[in-house]
């Protein structure tokens, strides 16, 4: 991780994402930039994660494009973090729901990633549906519903020892406990693109996350790349790289 980007609003819950975000770039070295949100557009390069303030409530059943956190969860064309007021700096443990898809697993590899950096602890959470969708069944055919065993596979591989929970039914009641279990948790959740068929890039399961809001949530458009863990044992940062706060 090399850029985090806050949209800067001076909201308390502008101001609480920040601190979190300056957090988060003292333990990976990246460069922070605190400005308004219509500079995202300018800048030379994409950052790697976008740091919005949010207030719970009123995300479900539809998003309200003129407030800034809910027009950039609509297109989330970059990982975006979205952190309610009250936040804990830093993060400690990534909670990441995975059924299979190509979606969900560029979110766990992405917070694989993440965690490898920060030294973090990583949950999976997978919710197997009562009653298997369209969705779920073509992703049977094509060899994508594994198994959670199967989908943390990169994970071990590469020296993680994840924790994998399995659930039945809707996802976001799991999801919202394994996020309250520990301190400093995010729960991470794979985007989809903005195209033809969907006009947003987050769900209805995201939406109802969302909706009760009360520890930081990423979305994470696919295609994403993993970031980069240090380079070896005590390379980790201990400050934020260059700080640029626009005005």
């Amino acid at each position: 991780m090399t850029t985090v980007f806050v949209c800067a609003d001076g909201s308390p819950a502008g101001q609480d994402a920040a601190a979190w975000a300056e957090a988060l770039a003292a333990s990976t070295g990246a460069d922070l930039i605190v400005d308004e949100v219509e500079r995202l557009g300018s800048l030379a390069s994409p950052p790697d994660l976008v740091v919005v303030g949010a207030a719970a409530g009123q995300w479900y059943p539809a998003l309200h494009l003129d407030q800034p956190a809910h027009a950039l969860v609509a297109r989330a064309g970059w990982p975006l973090a979205v952190v309610p007021g009250g936040a804990s700096p830093g993060v400690g443990h990534l909670v990441v729901g995975v059924d299979g898809t190509p979606a969900s697993l560029d979110a766990l590899a992405w917070a694989a990633g993440l965690a490898a950096a920060l030294g973090a602890d990583l949950t999976l959470v997978h919710a197997r549906p009562t009653r298997p969708s369209r969705d779920a069944a073509r992703d049977r055919a094509g060899g994508q519903a594994e198994g959670l065993l199967a989908w943390a596979a990169p994970v071990l591989a590469r020296g993680g020892r994840p924790e994998l929970r399995e659930a039945d039914g809707d996802p976001v009641g799991p999801l919202r406990r394994a996020g309250g279990e520990r301190p400093r948790s995010v729960i991470v959740l794979g985007g989809r693109p903005v195209d033809g068929t969907h006009h947003h890039a987050v769900g209805s399961v995201g939406l109802r996350i969302l909706d009760h809001l009360f520890v930081p949530v990423a979305v994470v458009p696919p295609g994403t790349r993993s970031p980069a863990p240090p380079a070896g044992p005590g390379a980790g940062p201990t400050g934020p790289g260059r700080v640029d706060r626009g005005g």
